[in-house]
Formats: structure tokens, sequence, C-alpha cells
């Protein structure tokens, strides 16, 4: 079984409204790099994606929706195909969810050690506090289409943005090429090119500066 665990905290109706694709394209893309060229279907392992928001994707205050393929002509046929896709809502109350579950999402809203109140909590708690204070990890672990996301949209990205130019300065600093960085941070290259340029061309400018410079580069 696959798992993949998206928190979302943006709950513009317009996005709210694109959720099912977004869905469709995590399925989509951890099937395709889950299943060899040749490789029996039957192979394919059954994949989880969960949405956590402390918005109501749906609006009928649920904590949990559960979304999974049917037949609309025989409701009752079972077609399973191993895919799911849960959406859990912080401050849901519809269908008495049990309250591990809510501690869970209030812990995951707010991540402060006061909201870890069992031992399962207070485990995630310190490895929460790992990777926060490890942000290089954390952001070379996005998913490659994320982190693409992450760089195209002005405004909330200027500053995540600088983080990853600073990993590329490093990874450039201990001599890999650009090549070699794009292959490691799942990246375009050219993008990964443009920035060693950047860099190369303007040494005391910070990475802020350097972002500012490829959004430029790239209207």
């Amino acid at each position: 079984m696959v798992y993949d665990i998206e928190p979302d905290k943006d709950g513009r109706e317009t996005l709210r409204h694109i959720l099912p694709k977004r869905a469709r394209f995590y399925h989509a893309k951890i099937d395709a790099d889950s299943l060899a060229s040749g490789e029996d279907y039957g192979q394919l392992k059954n994949v989880a994606v969960i949405f956590i928001s402390p918005y109501d994707p749906f609006q009928l205050n649920r904590m949990v929706y559960t979304i999974k393929n049917s037949c609309i002509e025989e409701p009752e046929l079972s077609y399973e195909d191993g895919a799911r896709t849960i959406f859990l809502y912080t401050k849901g109350t519809k269908g008495n969810p049990p309250e591990e579950l809510r501690r869970l999402l209030k812990y995951l809203e707010d991540s402060r050690e006061e909201n870890a109140k069992d031992a399962d909590l207070m485990a995630i708690h310190q490895m929460v506090q790992k990777v926060k204070h490890d942000r290089e990890v954390s952001l070379e672990y996005m998913k490659i289409f994320e982190r693409e996301r992450m760089i195209r949209e002005d405004g909330y990205t200027s500053g995540k943005e600088a983080e990853l130019i600073g990993i590329i300065r490093r990874k450039r600093g201990k001599g890999l090429s650009a090549k070699e960085i794009a292959e490691w941070l799942e990246l375009d290259e050219v993008y990964v090119q443009n920035v060693v340029d950047l860099l190369e061309k303007n040494p005391d400018a910070d990475d802020p500066e350097i972002g500012q410079m490829c959004r430029e580069n790239r209207n």
C-alpha cells in the first residue's frame, strides 16, 4: 500500500473546485512511477492519496470524506482498482469521528508540543521538529511537480525559491555540475543551469537576489 499525504491550507474556491482533478493527477503520477515498462498491471500497488486541510473541501462538515471509483449504473457492483482518495477536514464533526483522529488532526493543524497529547503524537512531534530544522531535506524531498509549481507561483514562492537556490549554491560549491544537481533535486536542467550561471556572474548576490533575477528572466 502506498500512502501519499498532502497538507493543504489554501481553501480558495477556485482551488477547491479542482481538488478532484488534483487528486487524479497525484494518483496518475504515483502509478506511472511505480510500474516499469512491460510489467503486469496486477503489480500496481494500492494507493491512498490523503488531503489534510483546515477548510471543508465539500462544505458538508465531515471530518472524513473517502472517495473511490464505482459503477454509476450498478452501485453495488464491486469495482476495486486499489485507488482511494481521502479528504480530512480538521474541524469536521459530522459522522462522530474518533477521538484519536480528532487529536491527530488538531496536532497537524497546529503542531505545537502542547497539542501532542499522547506518546504517538509526541513521537511525531519530535520528527516534525527534526525536519523543520533541516530545510534542505524538506525541500529535496518535495515532489518534483510541487516544487516546480512552487517556483512558478510568484508571491508565495519568492522565499521558498531562495531556499532552493541556496541548496543549488551548496551543491555547486561541492563540485556538482548543473546536470548532476538537476538530477539530484529532480528539477529541469535548464532552470538549474540558469541559476548556476547567475551565481557565477553575480558572486556577491544573495539567494533572494538570485531568485529575483530568475523571475525576471522568466518574465
